[in-house]
């Protein structure tokens, strides 16, 4: 029998059905003969504290209470973990001293798309306020720095429920509180009282999207559709969000150049208002997870390498996770898989092109509706993994 080989299954989640480290571990079962490392991958969405703490021991969880998107009460946690936990690549990037604690928060756990019922999705009803609450929290453990995952969010409120849990008020023209202030309520608001709104450390912001605030490539067009607003009101909905910087534009002189920000309308534009009011940077989801994971050593070191996710197409080549990894095994000459519930032919034909040493695998059934792929996406994965043939395993 040949020496057994080094195998890394790095996978993002394929929503709705296998999470990344289902899919990691289903590889694991078949090549149980290979040395076989597992990373399951995360670009700041759901799973975000997961992955990150996965192998760092002894990190502390703190739970609290907080509301979700809809304003019911839920437990949720953050992650503290000291900065000598984590490497020097992690650490220059996150612009770190070697000694101090962060703070990793994950905005799926609190105010995700992925925790409401269809009825409940609804971005003109839904608020960030929960993270606000969370952040408050936060600031009482003399963290050094927050490390906020956004993605997967049901929310477009620019980050108006985040100031108001950290403290600000929204008023009506009667001087009353407008309470929570989902996009909905916004008409009312005339105006906005930051006096009594909390100090916060550095916030860096993990996004996997490029995206600004305003306009056709904003969050409103881009993301809100999926989040359940009906496409006839997206304008409406976008006019409220301009109105609302319009008043954030009577506080802050950079209220236009921030709402220009790569990355600032990532997650409902949750970004936005924390710029406006606190020290915040944007980094790639991605880049923070090859960093932390030291990923570029990892498949330098492999011999073929499995990675995918629930749809590869052409948005995946603008810097999402499995084409950053194949784009890596490029350089260092190594075998790669694409395994992905569907793939797009244009976007596979424009990988091959630059890279024949990287082949598709879809183990969805195209003649089976979505809710019968998502059912039977663990035995469909698991045996399109077992036909693949590696010739020099």
């Amino acid at each position: 029998m040949s020496k057994p080989k080094n195998i890394l299954a790095i996978y993002d989640k394929c929503k709705g059905s296998l999470t990344s480290n289902e899919m990691c571990d289903l590889t694991e079962q078949i090549y149980t003969k290979h040395n076989v490392t597992k990373i399951p991958m995360t670009d700041g969405g759901d799973g975000f504290i997961d992955v990150l703490t996965r192998n760092k021991k002894n990190t502390k969880h703190s739970d609290c209470s907080v509301v979700n998107s809809i304003n019911e009460t839920i437990q949720s946690s953050f992650v503290i973990i000291e900065n000598e936990k984590l490497n020097m690549e992690t650490k220059k990037l996150l612009q770190l001293k070697s000694k101090g604690k962060i703070a990793v928060v994950e905005m799926a756990k609190i105010c995700g798309i992925a925790e409401l019922s269809e009825q409940n999705k609804n971005p003109w009803k839904t608020s960030t306020i929960g993270i606000g609450k969370i952040l408050r929290e936060i600031n009482k453990t003399n963290v050094d720095l927050i490390l906020l995952g956004v993605g997967g969010s049901s929310t477009n409120d620019i980050g108006v429920g985040a100031l108001c849990g950290l403290g600000a008020k929204f008023l009506n023209q009667d001087s009353e509180i407008v309470e929570f202030p989902c996009p909905e309520k916004w008409n009312e608001i005339t105006t906005i009282d930051l006096s009594n709104i909390v100090c916060l450390p550095r916030i860096v912001i993990a996004s996997d999207v490029q995206n600004i605030l305003l306009g056709k490539t904003g969050c409103t067009f881009t993301f809100a559709l999926q989040k359940g607003c009906s496409k006839s009101d997206l304008n409406k909905l976008e006019s409220n969000v301009v109105n609302m910087v319009n008043l954030f534009k009577t506080i802050f002189n950079d209220a236009n150049t921030k709402a220009e920000i790569p990355c600032v309308g990532s997650a409902g534009g949750i970004g936005y208002t924390l710029s406006l009011c606190y020290d915040v940077q944007f980094i790639s989801g991605f880049e923070l997870f090859e960093k932390w994971f030291d990923i570029e050593s990892t498949i330098k070191n492999s011999d073929v390498v499995f990675t995918g996710e629930g749809k590869f197409d052409e948005t995946s080549l603008y810097g999402k996770g499995p084409y950053r990894v194949i784009e890596l095994c490029k350089k260092y000459n190594k075998k790669s898989y694409v395994v992905a519930g569907s793939v797009c032919s244009k976007a596979q034909q424009i990988v091959h092109f630059n890279n024949p040493n990287c082949e598709f695998v879809e183990f969805g059934n195209p003649n089976d509706s979505l809710k019968q792929n998502f059912k039977n996406a663990n035995s469909n994965f698991k045996n399109k993994i077992i036909k693949i043939k590696l010739d020099f395993l």
